[in-house]
């Protein structure tokens, strides 16, 4: 055989093996979305009432049992996301392997991740079996709590009504059971028939163009957007930077030396209803998801429903504040370095005047020493007051910064 012939054979192999293998792909993803929805529900009394807590980032958790197991496991609370279990969590042989699946984070990042399936769970009282989940890492600050992420693959089987005040969480098959006052704003929502997410449109004035968003309980901000989306809507918003590392969500660790926005937009509306909101910030980046998110929905007794294809908001006080405030930084562990840091600062917040340096090392915040992952958790899990006493570690000297919290615009 010919030198020449023996290469055609050879590039002829890996070309079908190449079809092949993308043919797999494409198959495999084009089932996530069937095993994802997979699941039966059981709920044996007409509501189910679920306690809640938030984690040290902000985030809603729930208690889960899985497997029939009495142990409890604590989830975040996510529409904005499929279900997931996190690796590492459970030992290698809890769940089995039904294939891989495609991801996306909030900041446009892709990943890629096993999916496991799951043949109970438990949540309260209500029962779940022959789930499935995807499995990826979540290694985030103080995140090695958290178990796993429960998605609208579980949660498009009810409808969930969310009261921050009393941090319950009441679940119904009928969303008349909630007993929803007349006066409560209503918003209609579309749902993505493969997925289970829910959306809604925005628009920041009466002559503009309506944005469609995400309905997000699982992201801690207020309102995400694409940079470009505020340009092209021509708003003569005021904006502030937000200068040094962005966290990306789900599926990918965070992202280097990128710069965000936050812009402060008069008014927003929601589209096909009255109702108007005034004075909200909006943080962007480049490749951000649109999303609305924990940071709006904490203002109201927030009922999601399914089944109705609607959004009811019960405003908890008259007027809405969604400005709210800080220090301007923002303070990680790095796992490289052992070491806590400024990993970004807010402009003209107290750290910026204050000329903080990013990737500063942090010795100790309010006499707390932070030198360990651990001490830095435990510091975010406290409540602290409108001062910082920061002392940090620059050129090799110690330095010491009095911050004062202030709203994040004036």
């Amino acid at each position: 055989m010919s030198l020449k012939k023996a290469i055609k054979i050879i590039l002829f192999g890996f070309l079908i093996s190449s079809i092949t293998a993308g043919i797999y792909f494409i198959y495999n993803v084009s089932q996530q979305f069937n095993k994802l929805e997979q699941g039966t529900a059981y709920l044996f009394n007409k509501t189910d009432t679920i306690p809640f807590t938030y984690s040290t980032s902000g985030h809603i958790l729930i208690d889960v049992k899985i497997s029939n197991s009495d142990q409890s496991y604590p989830f975040m609370l996510d529409c904005g996301a499929a279900n997931f279990i996190f690796k590492g969590r459970f030992s290698e042989d809890f769940f089995h392997n039904n294939g891989f699946g495609i991801g996306i984070g909030s900041k446009g990042n892709f990943f890629t991740s096993k999916i496991k399936s799951i043949d109970s769970l438990k949540i309260g009282t209500t029962k779940f079996h022959d789930l499935n989940a995807k499995e990826i890492e979540f290694n985030h600050d103080c995140s090695q709590e958290i178990y796993g992420l429960i998605g609208t693959g579980i949660m498009h089987h009810f409808e969930w009504n969310i009261d921050f005040e009393k941090k319950i969480i009441v679940l119904s098959k009928n969303i008349d059971d909630f007993n929803i006052d007349e006066s409560a704003i209503k918003i209609p929502l579309s749902i993505n028939s493969r997925s289970h997410h829910l959306r809604t449109s925005i628009l920041f004035g009466k002559n503009k163009k309506a944005h469609e968003v995400l309905v997000d309980i699982g992201n801690s901000g207020t309102l995400l957007m694409k940079e470009d989306l505020i340009i092209k809507d021509s708003l003569n918003a005021k904006s502030i930077i937000i200068a040094g590392e962005i966290s990306s969500g789900l599926g990918k660790a965070d992202v280097k030396n990128q710069i965000e926005k936050i812009y402060l937009i008069d008014s927003m509306l929601f589209n096909n209803t009255d109702y108007k909101i005034s004075s909200i910030p909006i943080q962007t980046s480049t490749n951000a998801l649109s999303l609305l998110g924990l940071g709006f929905f904490e203002q109201y007794k927030t009922t999601l429903s399914w089944k109705t294809k609607t959004l009811y908001l019960q405003p908890y006080k008259t007027e809405q504040n969604f400005i709210w405030e800080t220090f301007g930084i923002k303070i990680e562990y790095d796992d490289d370095l052992e070491k806590v840091r400024i990993s970004n600062v807010i402009e003209e917040s107290a750290a910026f005047y204050a000329e903080i340096p990013i990737n500063t090392e942090v010795i100790s915040i309010n006499n707390i020493s932070l030198d360990n992952e651990k001490s830095l958790c435990d510091f975010k899990s406290q409540k602290h007051g409108k001062y910082m006493n920061l002392v940090l570690l620059i050129n090799g000297i110690e330095q010491e910064y009095q911050l004062e919290k202030e709203p994040v615009f004036e």
